[in-house]
Formats: structure tokens, C-alpha cells, sequence
């Protein structure tokens, strides 16, 4: 808490988010670690999980936010040390995520094929993606509950848990994709259905790692009794989870709709994305990271009234954001060709690979701008108004874009939607913040 309040801003912010930029690199590299074994199987395989991608990111975006909320919850109920109450959001929360987990496999397993036929994936695609996403379903029910037990440890103090099952997550996951994808050391040559084994198995081994811990902390007070645990103590997880999940599933579903406009320019178009989409995760990972510091950052200093202190950690914020996306944006575009040989195996997806490491990229700062403010409109108790902004750059700008260029044929043209949409968004963004920070000002005024 002092070093919030108080001490030196840039060197805080830049710290405390380098800290969980480690932890976001390792899902980072979990994503490209499959798809550089994927891509070696051929073009159709890349294309496959590039169907695959946006509607898998929309599912743990949405788990993601549901985590969040039981996050909420939890730990406010072990501040104020109310146990009956902490025990049974504990058990709410297994519950919840069971629950939710099994529903989710049912409508996965009903409707995944409709789904991918609609978003645009052709029969020579369709089999070899339903090969890799039928056995993917239950990895996703396992990622459910892994959610739920991470989520409680850091909801309980223990953050060290997520590093280590995310590190053990990355490499079964990284030791098991060669051995069932290509048949290695005697194991069963499984094709793309064995990257879907490989993640499947990770997820299930690495969820139970948290457990023990959750356990012990259960057992810690005998002098509660189970049969007094409400365990579907439901309300308050979903109050608090809807809203987070729901402006987290904005942006997968803006480009779970953007690859239906893309398959319009063919296999190779969205074999690029998939590869693309990646190395983008690797700098918006990291914009992650510094709006997860910013945010306790400003609302901490907000409730001790240092306005002017929470509008410098916002300006270092947003100078660190862009300077990484210039940075990133130069870096990749430099060596694109270099990156597009990695993960294309024919010259068409090299092409559009290239193309689309020449332009994307150069959005990359405004986006961060964008996701910053998001965060900030939140803190500010703005959470309608970073909805709407959400809203707006997806229906308004980035969709439309990227369906004007379908109309005009033009794939250079879709590629520039993600750059021109952000600008626009940056723009709001900006006017939204600064009227909420002299609102915030003004009562911060009144309240002295």
C-alpha cells in the first residue's frame, strides 16, 4: 500500500507490471508454442485453429471475467474475515464452475459445427478443424474449473500459484505437442488432433495444483459446519462476473465476426490471421500487465484523495503504452519476412502473412491507449461508459471497416480496419477521460 500511495510512480508501474508480463508471456507462448507445431502440418492444419482461435479466445475471455468476479467476491469476504461466508463462496464457486463448465460442453458439443460452417470454414478446412476442436471441448471444461481454483488461491493472498500452474501448464503442453502431433518416441501419430490431446492433458494435470492449497484453507476452521455451507451460492458471483465477462468477450467476438469477413480472401487469408493474431497477443499481453497495476494504482490513490498523484500514474500508464506499440510495431514490421517464414509453409500464406505483419502492427499503440482507458472508466466508476466505448469501436468502426474492404476486394484494405478503428477509438477514448477526470476532480474538490 505505501508503495502506492507514495515513492516513486514510473519505477512502480514499470516494476509491478514487468512482474506479471512474466506471467502473461508464459500463456503467450503456450498459444505459439502450438502453432508452430500445427503450421508444420501443412496449410489446412493452420487454417483449422485459425477458425478455432477467435471462438476459443471469446470462451476464455468469457472464463476469464467469471474468474474475476470470484475474485471480487472471495477475497472481500476474507478481508472482512466473515469465514461461514468466505467457506461458502469457496464451495460456490467449485459449484458455479462445474455447473457453468458442463453447460458449456453440452452447447460446444452440439453446436461447434453450425458455428464454425457459419463463421465461414469450407469442407476441406471443416474435417481437420472438428478433428482438433471435438477433443479440445473437454479441455475447455477442465480450463473452467482451472479458472475457478486459480482464481480462489489469489481471491486467498497466494498469487505464486498461478506462476507455477501456468509454468507447468506451458511445459506438458510444449513436451506433449511434437510426441502426439508427429508420433515421436513411440507415442501415437495423432495429426492436429494431437495438439488438441496435448493442451487437454495440460489443463487437466496443471488444475488440480491449486487444490491442496484450497483445501487446507477450507480445513483451517473446524468450528464450521458443513452442513450449514450454502454450496450454490450463486448471486453474488454472477452480479459481479457479468458485467466483467461481458466487456471481456467484446473484442473475441469482434474477431470471431472479422474472421468471417476475412474467409471472403481464402484459406491462406486466415491461415495468416492465426499466425498474425498471435504475435499480436504477445504486445496486447503486455498491455495487459500494465493496466492490471494501473488499476489498483489510480483507485487506491482516488480513495486517498491524491487526484493529481492517480492522473500521473495515468500519464506514465499511457506513455509506456505507447512507446511499446511504437516499438513493437517498427520491430515486427522490420522483420516480417523473417517472422512469415517461421510460420507459413507456402507462398500464399507467406504473402498474406507478410502483408499482414506490414500493417496490423501499426495499431498496436493506439490499442493500448484504448485498453488503458477501458481500465481507467472503470476505476472511475465508469463501467457503462467503457461499455459503450467497447461497443463503439467494434460495431461502428472495426466491423464496418473490415466490411467496406470485403466490398471493395481489397485484403490490404481489411487489414488496415484494425489500425484506422483504434485511431478512431483513441479519440473517444480521450474526450471520455478527460471529462471523467474533471468530474472526479470536481469532487474530489467538494470533498475536501
Amino acid at each position: 500500500m505505501s508503495q502506492v500511495l507514495h515513492g516513486n510512480i514510473a519505477k512502480y508501474i514499470l516494476k509491478q507490471s514487468g512482474v506479471l508480463l512474466l506471467g502473461v508471456l508464459m500463456m503467450a507462448s503456450f498459444m505459439l508454442i502450438d502453432v508452430y507445431f500445427i503450421s508444420q502440418l501443412g496449410s489446412h492444419a493452420l487454417t483449422a485453429i485459425s477458425y478455432a482461435t477467435p471462438v476459443m479466445t471469446l470462451l476464455v475471455s468469457m472464463l476469464l471475467g467469471i474468474g474475476a468476479g470470484m475474485v471480487v467476491v472471495v477475497a472481500n469476504a476474507a478481508g472482512r474475515n466473515k469465514i461461514k461466508k468466505l467457506h461458502s463462496l469457496i464451495v460456490s464457486c467449485f459449484s458455479f464452475a462445474l455447473g457453468f463448465g458442463l453447460l458449456m460442453w453440452g452447447v460446444l458439443s452440439l453446436g461447434s459445427r453450425a458455428l464454425f460452417v457459419q463463421l465461414g470454414a469450407r469442407k476441406d478446412v471443416l474435417s481437420e478443424l472438428m478433428a482438433y476442436f471435438d477433443i479440445l471441448v473437454p479441455g475447455l471444461f477442465f480450463l473452467c474449473l482451472l479458472v475457478a481454483v486459480t482464481s480462489l488461491a489469489r481471491a486467498l493472498g497466494n498469487h505464486k500459484l498461478l506462476t507455477y500452474t501456468m509454468l507447468v501448464l506451458v511445459a506438458i503442453n510444449a513436451v506433449l505437442d511434437p510426441l502426439l502431433i508427429f508420433g515421436y518416441a513411440g507415442f501415437p501419430k495423432l495429426g492436429i488432433a494431437g495438439a488438441a490431446w496435448a493442451t487437454t492433458l495440460a489443463i487437466f494435470v496443471s488444475m488440480w495444483i491449486p487444490v491442496p492449497y484450497l483445501w487446507k484453507e477450507l480445513k483451517q476452521n473446524t468450528s464450521i459446519s458443513w452442513a450449514s455451507v450454502n454450496a450454490f451460492r450463486w448471486r453474488p458471483i454472477v452480479v459481479m462476473a457479468f458485467p466483467i465477462a461481458l466487456t471481456n468477450v467484446m473484442v473475441p467476438l469482434g474477431n470471431t465476426l472479422f474472421v468471417k469477413l476475412l474467409s471472403h480472401f481464402g484459406n491462406a487469408a486466415v491461415s495468416a490471421y492465426g499466425a498474425g493474431s498471435r504475435i499480436d497477443m504477445l504486445v496486447i499481453l503486455s498491455f495487459t500487465s500494465l493496466t492490471s497495476v494501473m488499476a489498483p494504482f489510480i483507485g487506491q490513490n482516488l480513495g486517498a484523495l491524491k487526484h493529481e498523484r492517480a492522473q500521473k500514474g495515468l500519464q506514465y500508464g499511457i506513455s509506456y503504452a505507447f512507446a511499446l506499440g511504437v516499438v513493437a510495431a517498427f520491430v515486427i514490421s522490420f522483420f516480417r519476412e523473417d517472422i512469415s517464414a517461421i510460420f507459413a509453409t507456402d507462398a500464399a500464406t507467406f504473402k498474406a502473412l507478410n502483408n499482414y505483419l506490414s500493417i496490423v502492427p501499426w495499431g498496436y499503440a493506439v490499442n493500448g491507449f484504448v485498453m488503458i482507458s477501458l481500465t481507467v472508466l472503470n476505476v472511475y466508476l465508469r463501467p457503462w461508459w467503457a461499455t459503450a466505448l467497447g461497443l463503439c469501436h467494434l460495431f461502428l468502426f472495426y466491423l464496418p471497416f473490415a466490411y467496406g474492404a470485403v466490398l471493395l476486394d481489397s485484403y490490404d484494405g481489411i487489414l488496415a480496419a484494425y489500425p484506422l478503428s483504434h485511431l478512431l477509438a483513441a479519440v473517444i477514448s480521450y474526450l471520455l477521460i478527460s471529462k471523467v477526470s474533471e468530474v472526479k476532480m470536481v469532487e474530489v474538490e467538494v470533498s475536501r
